[in-house]
């Protein structure tokens, strides 16, 4: 079967790369994203970096202060979670009826990948490695629907429950045993194998609901 080879820009690499340190925290909140300090680290002009920024900006991951310039933003307060999450499940359940039906032998391949990732990453209590997984994994089910104002929609109401994704990592990785995480996606993906859409949605709800 043929692969879908998707090419992507240095500036889309770049907002990967930042978007993913912001989400696992390796970029913490208040942190100062220099033009300069990021064109160098990436080997680009400043021009790619001030797009880039502007990008992370309309999702709510880095905001400007004065006399900071650009800065990463902080989470979303926890008490706004109980308004998101039925947001970010209805647009994963919308993204799950528009590709249950056309999925391929490389979506389960690339979606086997993430989860041997996810895997190496809770046998070793990673939890810095492991939200962006998870980010990563969700995502791809909103980018495979090929709907750019859905994706658009998606990103700028996760990223804003980044602190969810980590605490929840974290609450497995203090007891020592991230390997529940794992095994619900693994869960959750088999569901999408049934090509069942109630099995699948099923699943996807109580995956959203319970990580």
């Amino acid at each position: 079967m043929k692969q879908r080879t998707v090419i992507r820009s240095t500036r889309d690499q770049i907002v990967d790369v930042l978007r993913n340190d912001i989400f696992s925290g390796r970029l913490g909140a208040g942190e100062r994203m220099s033009e300069a300090v990021l064109a160098e680290r990436f080997g680009v002009s400043r021009g790619p970096v001030r797009e880039v920024l502007s990008q992370l900006s309309s999702e709510g991951l880095v905001i400007a202060k004065p006399n900071c310039g650009m800065t990463v933003a902080p989470p979303a307060p926890e008490s706004l979670r109980d308004i998101v999450l039925p947001i970010r499940s209805t647009l994963e359940l919308h993204a799950l009826k528009l590709i249950l039906p056309v999925l391929t032998d490389q979506d389960f391949k690339d979606w086997s990948d993430l989860l041997l990732r996810m895997e190496i990453a809770c046998r070793g209590n990673n939890l810095m490695v492991f939200p962006e997984l998870d980010l990563a994994l969700h995502r791809s089910f909103v980018e495979r629907a090929n709907q750019p104002d859905l994706l658009a929609i998606w990103t700028a109401t996760v990223t804003r429950m980044r602190a969810h994704f980590w605490e929840t990592a974290n609450t497995f990785a203090r007891r020592g045993d991230m390997m529940p995480l794992h095994r619900h996606h693994v869960e959750l993906i088999d569901a999408f194998k049934t090509r069942n859409l109630k099995t699948a949605e099923k699943a996807l709800k109580a995956h959203i609901a319970d990580n």
